[in-house]
């Protein structure tokens, strides 16, 4: 006895759920204001990077009520391309020794952060002039001049 009443349901109950939902978006109260970007935070950065290495900033998108919103439609923009890139993710690659400030932008709305990145300052060999035979050795010393944080060890 209870089959065709399952039947039933299963036929009438989308058909149910569809007037629903077909009433509620026609109503003034089921429409959706966009929510406007209020700041852009961003996250990962400041502090050391060494040359090559990589790091992942974050946007953070926060509305006027402080509600954190979704990250699409985020652009980034870099103040030294020769320092460090980013790609489209945030992903930070550092190129060369300096400091880069990396910009989020979002509904107008930008966040920035700082990488400095850090490496060999210079190397410098003594004697600078050299003149040797053939069969004759002499040797050179290397000086080298670091960031802090750089550790060069001699092969």
């Amino acid at each position: 006895m209870m089959r065709p009443f399952l039947v039933s349901l299963r036929r009438v109950l989308p058909l149910a759920l569809i007037g629903i939902l077909g009433a509620t978006l026609s109503c003034d109260k089921g429409t959706f204001e966009p929510v406007a970007v209020a700041s852009v935070e961003v996250n990962g950065g400041g502090g050391n990077l060494r040359l090559s290495e990589s790091r992942q900033l974050t946007p953070i998108l926060k509305s006027t009520e402080g509600w954190i919103l979704p990250t699409q439609g985020v652009s980034w923009t870099t103040s030294s391309a020769g320092v460090a890139s980013i790609g489209p993710s945030g992903q930070v690659t550092a190129l060369a020794r300096g400091t880069a400030t990396f910009t989020a932008t979002a509904g107008g709305v930008s966040g920035s952060s700082n990488v400095t990145v850090i490496g060999v300052q210079s190397i410098a060999l003594a004697p600078e002039t050299l003149s040797v035979i053939v069969t004759q050795t002499r040797a050179l010393t290397a000086t080298t001049v670091v960031d802090p944080g750089v550790s060069v060890t001699p092969s």
